[in-house]
């Protein structure tokens, strides 16, 4: 075998002109299917790879996509991660990914998404999913649209807007986490929160509202604590709710990094989950950390992790081939994995 054979030679071994090579290696029109068939066998005898910026010169793609994600340390966002990732491997496409939670304050990290987002661009993929806490700000889109770079947005709560996105209804899962926790005979039932700048905690709020609304049920000021989707804030918010007078029956938490939180504290504080209290949570990571069956058969909302992250590259897909998806905006279901982590109150 020849190590390191061009394009030139291939065309030489293969008795045709280095452009009809260059129509085969892209898989362009215009080349008879036997030519193809014998540039093709060469291609396979010397083991040619051809150099993807060679071929982006050819086709005006790279065949990568650039993936904006919001904190990819964390299991929720490593799911989606991956679920990009194998949707891009599926279509021949690679990847750069940037993970703009590297700052503590809202400020900071609304900076580094800003500067990842226009790196991206400066890559020369041919599109981005775009997965964030929170909604791009109106300059984003205008930035992205003014360089005509295709994007999809998981999980988008801009109103009446034409962006293309992925999504699970928030407003609706938490009605129905709520609902399943009313019909228990939960009355009493306090939700801690994601952070509150975050649209997808503040749809999950309003879902909650909305069950407890519509059950009857008081929304009192001390029945919304909140957090920031991480295992401290719902540690310490259940020490503060299990050092009240008069204690909730249940907890729904904002995400389940925050109701293994609440467990741990319960446990050091003797407190049983759930006998003493009913802990339910959102996203279903406990299948998605390793060691997951070390964990509590957690209560909780599952997100279609893979499949949203999927999704997204087949939205994108279109959009890089000049297609508008429809539906725009694609809705995935959560579905309810009962756990063992709630029981009918004592």
């Amino acid at each position: 075998m020849r190590i390191g054979m061009n394009i030139y030679e291939i065309a030489q071994k293969a008795n045709v002109s280095r452009a009809t090579v260059s129509r085969v290696i892209n898989h362009m029109s215009g080349v008879k299917e036997e030519t193809r068939r014998r540039v093709e066998q060469v291609i396979s005898e010397v083991n040619y790879i051809p150099s993807a910026a060679a071929r982006s010169l050819v086709s005006k793609k790279s065949n990568t996509i650039g993936v904006l994600i919001y904190n990819i340390t964390q299991p929720f966002w490593a799911g989606i991660t991956s679920g990009i990732e194998n949707g891009a491997l599926q279509n021949d496409y690679g990847m750069f990914i940037f993970n703009s939670k590297s700052h503590s304050t809202n400020w900071d990290y609304q900076k580094a998404y800003k500067q990842n987002l226009r790196k991206l661009v400066r890559q020369g993929v041919d599109g981005i999913i775009i997965a964030l806490l929170n909604d791009l700000d109106p300059d984003d889109i205008a930035f992205l649209e003014s360089v005509h770079m295709p994007f999809t947005v998981l999980q988008n709560h801009l109103e009446n807007s034409p962006i293309v996105s992925v999504n699970v209804d928030n407003v609706k899962s938490a009605f129905e986490a709520t609902n399943y926790l009313i019909r228990l005979g939960h009355r009493s039932i306090v939700h801690v929160t994601g952070p509150m700048t975050s649209g997808i905690a503040q749809k999950r709020v309003e879902g909650f509202t909305k069950a407890m609304t519509a059950a009857g049920l008081p929304v009192a000021s001390d029945s919304l604590i909140n957090g920031t989707f991480n295992f401290n804030d719902g540690y310490w918010a259940m020490k503060r709710i299990l050092m009240r007078e008069n204690l909730p029956t249940a907890v729904l938490f904002g995400c389940d990094t925050e109701a293994f939180g609440g467990i741990a504290a319960a446990r050091e504080m003797n407190v049983h989950v759930p006998e003493d209290i009913s802990v339910m949570g959102f996203d279903g990571l406990a299948r998605e950390i390793e060691y997951g069956a070390l964990l509590p058969d957690l209560t909780t909302m599952c997100q279609p992790m893979e499949q949203l992250g999927g999704s997204a590259v087949q939205q994108l897909l279109k959009l890089i081939g000049g297609t508008r998806p429809d539906p725009s905006e694609l809705y995935l279901d959560m579905t309810l994995n009962e756990g063992k982590t709630c029981c009918r109150p004592q």
